[in-house]
This record gives structure tokens, sequence and C-alpha cells, in this order.
């Protein structure tokens, strides 16, 4: 299992004000580059076979589905399917600078852009919680106090 954390950079427009002489604060519209963080995890589906990779990731425009997922020592790739929208976008990862991964992504809807992402193995129960409620002695999770 894998968790991958990453920021994807692009172009974007946005609404501003100025100040100009005579009209006083006008409408603008600015452009800039824009990095968007995204969050993840990739799994194998043991229903399917050991290396049948699925995910999901989270970003500033919603929930995803990660498909098509090679993951190695040289490249990381998936494609990336919103759950409300229609388009997919494609991530390859290629290059490793001590511990983060560049690439790019690309989509009809987003064009090309630049992406770099982090990504952990760690163990198949990461997402149990019943083993570090057991290491810590505790339950894992206690509703408040009710407060009236």
């Amino acid at each position: 299992m894998f968790l991958i954390q990453g920021v994807f950079f692009q172009n974007r427009q946005y609404l501003g004000l100025a100040c100009v002489p005579i009209e006083g604060a006008v409408v603008t519209i600015n452009e800039g580059l824009f990095q968007t963080m995204f969050a993840g995890i990739i799994f194998s589906d043991q229903r399917q076979s050991r290396n049948n990779l699925r995910g999901y990731m989270l970003d500033t425009c919603g929930e995803s589905v990660l498909k098509d997922i090679s993951v190695s020592d040289r490249e990381v790739s998936f494609t990336k399917h919103y759950d409300r929208r229609k388009d997919i976008i494609k991530y390859s990862f290629t290059v490793k600078h001590g511990n983060t991964w560049i690439g790019q992504y690309s989509g009809d809807a987003v064009g090309v852009g630049l992406a770099r992402c982090m990504i952990t193995e760690v163990d198949d129960d990461f997402l149990l919680p019943n083993i570090p409620a057991e290491l810590l002695d505790k339950p894992a999770h206690m509703w408040p106090a009710r407060i009236n």
C-alpha cells in the first residue's frame, strides 16, 4: 500500500480589483501560476490479483479514482477520474530527486502541467484502527461528553 501526497502546478485566471483614477475600483482578470495539493492512497485489490493496483485521491477539485496504476523503482503513472467530471487526467512521474517524484499531468480539459509528489510505502494494516489502539491501550475513538 502506498500513500501519495503532492502538488500540481496550473496556470489559472481569477478576478481581482484594481483602483484606477476617475472610475475607482474596477474588476480585473488576473493570471497566475497556482499550486494545488493532492493526497491519496494506492493499494492492491486483493479480490482481483496482488498486482492489480487501485487508488483514490482528493484535491481541491474533488474526489477521484485512480486507474491504470503502475509503480516501479523508475516510474509512477496513473489516470485520475473525478467523481463529478467527465475528463480524465493522466499523471506520469519519471524523475526521482531525493524523496520527490517529478513529472507531469495532461488532459483535454486541463492541458499539460508539472507535478511533484512523495510516495510512502506503508504496511497493509495501515488503515486498520485496532493496531494503534492496541499499542496505546485505548479505544480507536470515543464520543465526547454530551454538552447541554
